[in-house]
């Protein structure tokens, strides 16, 4: 992948808009590192959410993963817009809230049917494509599987631990 600009940075890493494989439309999400138990975990969870969801409305494409090292890279689909960045440019019409939330909740709805839920549902990991009037779910790596290959449920171990962003 052919790397332009840095487009974004948070608690994984960063994000940067891409070619791949002389395709534009692309990003490349970088770790930051691999060698911290808890940045592997929630790398891996990343990627194995968006395997299962591969194909499934209101999930970007996840087109290549590369190891090198200690940095582990995530080749994804562009989407222009966090709900975050719209939502400060100018409010919404009712009928894109609308819009937006049955979508959301479709996109949920079908992450809960292959058994994991997401921890972390806000504006800047709900993306935007205007373009076409879709809405994806983003950033999986606190995202956890609630029955296991057979059907058992798995426990939540950790109840004292909170998850995601505490003011959402």
């Amino acid at each position: 992948a052919a790397v332009f600009a840095a487009a974004a940075a948070g608690s994984f890493g960063s994000v940067a808009e891409a070619t791949f494989r002389g395709e534009t439309g692309w990003v490349v999400k970088s770790s930051n590192n691999t060698k911290d138990k808890c940045s592997t975990e929630m790398i891996d969870k990343e990627i194995l959410v968006l395997r299962d969801m591969q194909g499934v409305r209101g999930f970007p494409v996840l087109r290549a993963v590369v190891r090198d090292g200690d940095t582990v890279r995530l080749v994804i689909q562009r989407l222009p817009y966090t709900l975050a960045q719209l939502t400060h440019i100018a409010p919404l019409p009712l009928e894109d809230v609308c819009r937006i939330a049955v979508q959301t909740i479709d996109a949920l709805e079908a992450l809960h049917d292959k058994w994991w839920v997401h921890r972390d549902i806000k504006p800047d990991n709900t993306m935007l494509d205007d373009r076409a009037g879709l809405v994806y779910l983003i950033d999986f790596g606190l995202a956890k599987r609630i029955i296991d290959e057979k059907g058992a449920h798995i426990p939540d171990l950790h109840t004292k631990r909170i998850s995601g962003t505490p003011r959402y």
